[in-house]
């Protein structure tokens, strides 16, 4: 059973699992990286960490960082274009995440990666497969 059952939790952790190096590397200019540690090891052992992200959150704010974790992690999830028309082009596969804690890796670009790469989990280093996408 996943603690994280908000949308907005599952967002945030799939961007941090999705993002962590750039998280980690923004941390460490603040001296905060324990707290991505702290964060990744309560995930590992399924505890509550939602006031982990919070102070994830508030340091990147703290530290210049304008949308912090929870801006970054909606980025992009509203659109002025509609489905299939603009720059995007639609992607027909998911690579969900294999602990169940958020809502997946979610690639930087819109193309998946190239065949036979595939992403791992920032939390316990699982290999992440795709799906594909089913509406």
């Amino acid at each position: 059973m996943s603690h994280y059952e908000s949308e907005m939790a599952r967002m945030t952790l799939a961007f941090v699992c999705s993002h962590e190096p750039e998280i980690r590397e923004r941390l460490a200019r603040l001296d905060k990286v324990p707290l991505l540690d702290e964060l990744l090891n309560a995930l590992r052992g399924d505890q509550d960490a939602t006031d982990l992200l919070d102070q994830i959150h508030a340091a990147l704010r703290r530290g210049g960082d304008a949308l912090g974790l929870y801006g970054h992690s909606q980025v992009g999830t509203r659109s002025l274009h509609a489905s299939g028309f603009g720059p995007y082009q639609r992607v027909d596969v998911v690579f969900p995440c294999p602990g169940g804690r958020c809502y997946g890796w979610q690639p930087n670009t819109v193309c998946p990666p190239p065949p036979g790469e595939h992403p791992t989990c920032a939390v316990d280093g699982q290999r992440i497969d795709w799906q594909r996408f089913q509406a």
